[in-house]
């Protein structure tokens, strides 16, 4: 795990914007594309407290993200929405800032999700690779185990490498196909 964080902002007004926003370096301005992102240290984000953690009522709107679990889920923006078309960005969609807050860190190295697979996740998990894999046997054209996945990903992202992993497919292949469900409105 990276020992670096992005600060995600997912306050309610920027539901509105296309990406997710995040900081720039050193607490100045915002960004969509993780290029230009700021990368904060254990111990920046340890002395921010909550600065770098908010919340609006009961929901996370403010929170440090390890970058390796950003970066690996981040895609390229639709043409036209970002100066230059610089990506890496996350779509705004409700499942990406879901996925964030439950990556995001109460402080550095300790996971808000937990990490192990267990419980209700763990459950609704490996029903969703036995219903994909009934699909797959029963009918491969028409319901892909790549959908199945896709699906299953956006009820409990938290779990998203895991399931890619038993399920046998490639993560980016599945990432790559949800940003362009989110690039065109869910029509993918």
């Amino acid at each position: 795990m990276s020992d670096e964080y992005f600060i995600a902002d997912l306050r309610a007004s920027f539901r509105r914007n296309p990406f997710i926003t995040f900081w720039r370096p050193n607490n100045e301005g915002y960004t969509y594309p993780l290029v230009w992102a700021g990368r904060y240290s254990a111990e920046d984000v340890r002395s921010g407290g909550e600065y770098y953690t908010k919340c609006e009522g009961n929901t996370l709107a403010r929170c440090a993200v390890p970058c390796d679990a950003v970066f690996w889920i981040a895609g390229e923006p639709a043409r036209g929405l970002v100066d230059g078309d610089v990506g890496p960005v996350m779509p705004n969609t409700p499942n990406f800032r879901g996925y964030l807050r439950v990556s995001a860190c109460r402080k550095p190295g300790e996971m808000l999700g937990g990490g192990g697979l267990h419980g209700p996740a763990a459950e609704l998990l490996v029903d969703a690779i036995r219903s994909a894999r009934r699909r797959t046997q029963e009918d491969l054209a028409s319901y892909p185990l790549l959908h199945a996945v896709m699906d299953a990903f956006e009820t409990s992202p938290w779990h998203a490498r895991w399931l890619c992993e038993a399920a046998q497919i490639d993560p980016k292949t599945v990432i790559t196909r949800l940003h362009a469900r989110a690039n065109d409105g869910g029509r993918s």
